[in-house]
């Protein structure tokens, strides 16, 4: 038996318990290689988006709004990470759509979400509950973003599963601002 189990000390070893201890004590504002490589500063920054239920051009979009991809995980006023309902990763990103009763997903206006690069493109949930979400998948274009989602439910509710596609251009208009999160496109 080993000396954890034997003191009735936790099961972590002492060799794993110093090194859990020292990534603790390492600078918040220090960048993990893993984080940096799965968040690439060239998706970071601010873009007018426009989501269409079929074929997107800039004249016929369903939804228009704005989306900002931010390199790091968003920092609040007390300079504390924050995560978005239901999101297993601090929130690096956030939208605001410029319809008044919200965007292609029902009433949320606007929200923060978690973003990481996951083969070769920008994957994201912009709204989640327990049983459904609004999943997006895009890629870098000389101009910005471009890509699919799509608002899913569980299956075992009410037999709904996946919906149609919808199809998204995101124009980047700028550097990653806090301040877009807030304003109306």
């Amino acid at each position: 038996m080993d000396r954890a189990n034997r003191d009735g000390d936790s099961p972590v070893s002492w060799i794993q318990a110093s090194q859990l201890a020292f990534a603790f004590l390492l600078p918040a504002g220090v960048a993990h290689p893993p984080y940096a490589a799965a968040h690439p500063a060239a998706y970071a920054g601010i873009y007018v988006i426009h989501v269409c239920h079929g074929p997107c051009t800039a004249a016929t979009p369903d939804f228009k709004g704005t989306l900002v991809l931010f390199e790091h995980p968003i920092r609040n006023a007390q300079g504390r990470l924050f995560r978005a309902e239901l999101d297993t990763q601090y929130a690096n990103g956030c939208f605001v759509w410029s319809n008044a009763t919200g965007g292609p997903f029902g009433n949320d206006r606007r929200g923060f979400f978690s973003w990481a690069l996951l083969d070769g493109a920008a994957d994201l949930e912009l709204v989640r509950s327990p049983d459904g979400g609004y999943g997006v998948r895009m890629q870098l274009t000389p101009k910005g973003l471009r890509g699919e989602a799509a608002a899913w439910v569980d299956p075992g509710t009410a037999g709904a599963g996946h919906a149609a596609q919808d199809q998204l251009v995101a124009e980047r208009v700028g550097e990653p601002d806090i301040a877009a999160c807030a304003s109306s496109p």
